[in-house]
């Protein structure tokens, strides 16, 4: 900082000159002041050239989740809570949020009034989330699509109920399976969200997998609810039915299908976060690569 505010160039100068031309400095000034202005220079490139040397690279940031926060619904009565996490999500990013309402061709038209729910839910947590109409009569295709187009940070796709349809064992696997982004699934119909439950599940000591999803778990909880995080003993699978209203459970699997039957109770919700394949790290974090997906 002293190398880079020393020299006095161009203002000196244009003071000097004015001086100089209105008679206020005669010609002894004016050569004073232009040795000055050598002098400054020179003493802070050379300052300036040493202490780069010394000052540490800025180390770059890899937990970019939140930059590009896609939300996935099927029904826009989840847009509320989807975008209340995805906001939270975001924003130590200062990213942005996107929604996307899926339907089939044939529901087209009655889906179009689902994306004013969807603006007015974004607009009560402070978002314009400028929703989109996914038209595609596979929820896991339109969904890979729009991931290829957007390269989204994060992707979230919302469902109310586990045991009420095939998508939480197929459709969101196939998705987290088909894309490098992180994937969650948030189950529930939480209007608000006061406290963050993270749950530990049972893995083998060795699985880096494991470790690497429950880091990021962490990661999740920490920016949803800050230090409102309560962690319970470990157990094989969470116990969601002992989630509160306003609680959000958070917990990390090796598939989807090991929680497919676990219901959160009315006015709580359960976020689950895939374990990443072998050697893939989530979203390239730690400078790896993700590997190709299967």
């Amino acid at each position: 900082m002293l190398g880079l505010t020393i020299p006095q160039a161009a203002a000196t100068l244009a003071a000097t000159v004015i001086g100089f031309n209105i008679g206020l400095f005669d010609q002894t000034v004016v050569n004073a002041v232009l040795v000055l202005i050598l002098a400054s220079i020179v003493t802070a490139t050379l300052i300036v050239d040493r202490a780069k040397k010394r000052v540490p690279p800025a180390a770059a940031s890899s937990h970019t989740i939140g930059k590009r926060v896609l939300v996935a619904l099927d029904d826009p009565v989840l847009a509320r809570l989807g975008f209340a996490i995805g906001a939270r999500l975001a924003a130590p990013d200062s990213g942005v949020v996107r929604g996307l309402l899926a339907c089939s061709p044939d529901d087209a038209r009655a889906a179009k009034a689902g994306l004013a729910q969807l603006r007015v839910a974004g607009f009560t947590v402070g978002l314009d989330t400028d929703p989109a109409l996914l038209v595609d009569p596979s929820f896991v295709d339109g969904v890979i699509n729009v991931v290829a187009a957007q390269e989204p940070s994060f992707v979230l796709i919302g469902q109310r109920r586990a045991s009420t349809g095939p998508a939480f064992g197929t459709s969101g696997e196939a998705v987290a399976a088909s894309i490098t982004a992180p994937v969650a699934i948030v189950i529930g119909d939480a209007t608000a969200i006061g406290e963050v439950v993270l749950f530990a599940t049972e893995h083998a000591p060795d699985d880096e997998r494991h470790g690497a999803s429950a880091g990021f778990a962490a990661e999740l909880a920490t920016r949803i609810a800050g230090n409102a995080v309560a962690f319970p003993d470990g157990t094989d699978s969470p116990p969601a039915s002992d989630l509160a209203p306003g609680q959000l459970g958070i917990a990390q699997a090796a598939s989807w299908d090991v929680l497919a039957a676990l219901d959160p109770p009315a006015g709580s919700a359960l976020l689950l976060v895939l374990e990443p394949p072998p050697t893939a790290a989530v979203n390239g974090r730690d400078g790896v690569e993700p590997s190709t997906p299967p």
